[in-house]
């Protein structure tokens, strides 16, 4: 297994390792400091560290296999004048850790590197976090062997305003998954810049906004192979390169060997007067394929040797719901809808998106609705979530049609025997054995990751191999499914003509109360039907 494998596979069986500790770090706990549980902690606990401002307690993370996360919201790191080791407030060196909900400020050293988290070790996760205000957000060692993700997260206001320090700033790695993040209003350095050999830059927001004074807003200098898919990037007016929004491969010294880039489905929009290009791509690259993308404002869409120029859309701002506010879905009639392509896929990658960035820091599942996929970041008709923003600027909406009243969640039907949920989870088991003999790969989300997967294998002993978009392979055991996974699982085999698994995915909606949804597969269950409603007391009508 690849460590980045493991590092996926850990974060989903990590509270059920045998021996595992969880050390609880707060006032009146054990541990007052996090600190004080680094120290402390062995290779597979848990850190649980309760909101608050712990400031200048730094530290140095070098265990295994652990997850450190925050309860009852966000624990603030704040770096009151020191960092360790002289790099960071969070110096992680250990592997396969995973650090979760975690808030890190004003971290600044002597070499103008000071960062909320310096990535030593290897295969690292970080979610849900918030940096600001330090010289770097996160900044890695280089190694090659090293993989990291990061998801979910905000990057504001990083950078000591030299142009040598960003909201993140990558080293020469093997690989970066960088997903669902909102990094904005880097101090002059970059909203994200890269190394790695390989990028997976999926579903982002970046951006200036109305103040910031970022250069570029992606800046990914030796290349390498990066798919930049499905992101939202926004160029502002006070800018201070305004010349390139942004860039690949400019930097000859320390090129990465492969030269292949993918930016497919993104809306860019440049809030500058000045016409610069919106996408620069050094010479030698060997692969460019540029699809799909919608730019708009002033400016050349593309420098450079693109070798696949497929579908892009120069357009006006009224094509948006609202530029000013940063709301970049787009509107009834707008030309951008059903005029893109599939692109299908390369180098291992599906290359049409597949979920979509909802303000602040979350994803939503896109799907093609009509005739074709849209060009940009956003699927005119998938309904957008609702989330509140912190403050400042209004939270994104959906505007494809007016929001639905909700109407009270109604708990699922009980079981007749609940000994039939193990008899349709084995049939669940048999028509995906099926699949797979077919030549199929099912398709669901795994819930916990908020994420979809492609089921590869499924082996005797009930380990699965699955594929996340964007991530690479990684291995969950059969048995830790939950109902909404199956649910899931069972929908997305679904067939119009197929009575069985429509059966099935009737069976898991109802065992998660979803009776409206699972009427549509029951009436193309047959005489299937019949067992599914046996299955539940009371009997669905």
């Amino acid at each position: 297994m690849t460590p980045f494998r493991l590092a996926v596979f850990v974060l989903i069986a990590t509270a059920t390792i045998a021996g595992a500790a969880e050390l609880s770090v707060g006032p009146g706990k054990r541990f007052t400091k996090p600190s004080q549980a680094a120290a402390s902690a062995h290779n597979g606990d848990i850190v649980n560290i309760d909101a608050g401002i712990y400031e200048g307690d730094v530290c140095v993370w070098t265990q295994k296999d652990l997850l450190i996360r925050s309860v009852g919201g966000l624990a603030h790191m704040k770096s009151g004048g020191k960092v360790a080791n002289g790099k960071a407030i969070w110096v992680v060196g250990g592997v396969n850790i995973t650090i979760e909900g975690i808030e890190f400020s004003g971290a600044a050293c002597r070499d103008g590197n000071g960062a909320g988290i310096r990535i030593e070790g290897t295969a690292p996760t970080v979610r849900g976090c918030y940096f600001h205000d330090n010289q770097n957000g996160i900044l890695t060692a280089s190694d090659p062997l090293n993989d990291v993700l990061i998801e979910r997260c905000e990057f504001a206001s990083n950078g000591a305003g030299d142009g040598q320090t960003h909201n993140l700033y990558i080293n020469h790695i093997r690989s970066l998954t960088f997903r669902w993040n909102y990094s904005h209003h880097a101090k002059v350095g970059h909203n994200i810049k890269t190394r790695a050999l390989a990028n997976h830059i999926i579903g982002n927001r970046f951006m200036d906004e109305a103040t910031g004074t970022s250069s570029y807003v992606v800046d990914i200098p030796n290349g390498g192979l990066t798919f930049l898919l499905g992101n939202i990037i926004q160029q502002g007016p006070a800018s201070s390169n305004r010349s390139v929004v942004i860039n690949y491969g400019e930097e000859p010294n320390g090129r990465n060997p492969i030269q292949r880039l993918y930016v497919i489905n993104n809306t860019c929009v440049n809030d500058h007067p000045q016409a610069g290009v919106f996408l620069n791509i050094a010479a030698g690259t060997t692969v460019a394929r540029v699809e799909n993308n919608l730019f708009i404002g002033p400016g050349t869409p593309i420098n450079g040797p693109a070798t696949s120029k497929l579908r892009n859309l120069c357009a006006s701002p009224s094509q948006l719901v609202n530029r000013a506010a940063y709301d970049y879905r787009l509107v009834p009639g707008a030309s951008a809808i059903d005029a893109g392509i599939d692109p299908g896929t390369a180098d291992g990658q599906a290359l049409l998106p597949i979920g979509q960035y909802v303000h602040p820091k979350d994803m939503e599942t896109r799907m093609v609705v009509g005739a074709a996929p849209d060009i940009g970041a956003y699927e005119f008709g998938v309904t957008a979530k609702a989330k509140k923003k912190k403050g400042g600027e209004a939270a994104q909406v959906a505007v494809d049609k007016p929001p639905e009243p909700k109407a009270e969640p109604k708990p699922p039907p009980q079981l007749a025997d609940a000994k039939q949920k193990d008899v349709w989870i084995a049939r669940l088991r048999g028509a995906v054995e099926r699949e797979l003999a077919a030549k199929r790969e099912p398709q669901f989300e795994v819930v916990s990751l908020h994420a979809q997967a492609t089921l590869r294998e499924l082996h005797a002993d009930g380990v699965m191999v699955v594929a996340l978009a964007g991530t690479g392979e990684m291995t969950v055991a059969w048995a830790t499914l939950t109902d909404r996974d199956r649910a899931s699982l069972a929908t997305g085999m679904a067939r119009r003509n197929d009575p069985q698994l429509n059966a099935l995915a009737a069976f898991f909606l109802l065992a998660i109360g979803q009776e409206s949804t699972a009427r549509d597969h029951l009436m193309r269950a047959g005489e299937q039907a019949a067992a599914v409603e046996a299955a539940f007391v009371p009997s669905v009508k």
